[in-house]
């Protein structure tokens, strides 16, 4: 998990290029797929449909929101505990680019004997759902895909996610109101 996470690290360290041109959106700050495209997240919905771009991190969560209010319509509840989550959102996180699908299937590797020096991370595969997202993306999706393994959920909130722990639960609980928003 420790190899996974450089990893992670180098990825976050790509520098966000220019958009594809037609993208109309701005020159960094982005959300959307490697070249400033839609992008498809299974966290979002369980389609290939393709999301976005989103010119911001506010724009994306605008609209992520929005997909749950119709949940509180004829739930006054619902509806405070949405509004309550679009205001303490923050959306000032780096972009950074992310796999978006890290979980032990899509990572291959070599064991050469039984020591931890002994495993060698052959291949990262399924890139499918990468691109631009804000900088706690990559935790929120490996505890969301692999969250009840044990030891791998946990490590992807702190060492991953670090300090964005706040941000990851409040995500979670957006996802709660009804799991999967259908498009």
């Amino acid at each position: 998990m420790r190899k996974v996470a450089t990893f992670v690290d180098q990825l976050r360290a790509i520098p966000q290029p220019c958009p594809a041109d037609g993208a109309n959106l701005p020159p960094t700050g982005w959300i959307g797929s490697p070249l400033g495209h839609g992008f498809c997240d299974f966290l979002i919905t369980q389609s290939s449909t393709l999301l976005g771009p989103f010119a911001s991190e506010r724009a994306f969560w605008d609209w992520r929101v929005s997909l749950f209010e119709r949940f509180g319509d004829a739930h006054p509840p619902t509806a405070a505990r949405i509004a309550d989550i679009k205001r303490f959102m923050p959306c000032e996180h780096p972009i950074v680019f992310t796999h978006g699908d890290i979980n032990r299937r899509n990572i291959l590797v070599r064991v050469r004997g039984e020591g931890p020096d002994d495993i060698e991370i052959t291949a990262v595969l399924d890139w499918e759902q990468a691109g631009w997202r804000p900088i706690y993306w990559e935790s929120l999706k490996w505890a969301f895909i692999d969250g009840h393994t044990p030891g791998w959920g946990e490590f992807g909130r702190v060492e991953i996610g670090g300090h964005y722990g706040p941000d990851i639960d409040l995500d979670f609980v957006l996802q709660s109101i009804s799991g999967y928003v259908p498009f």
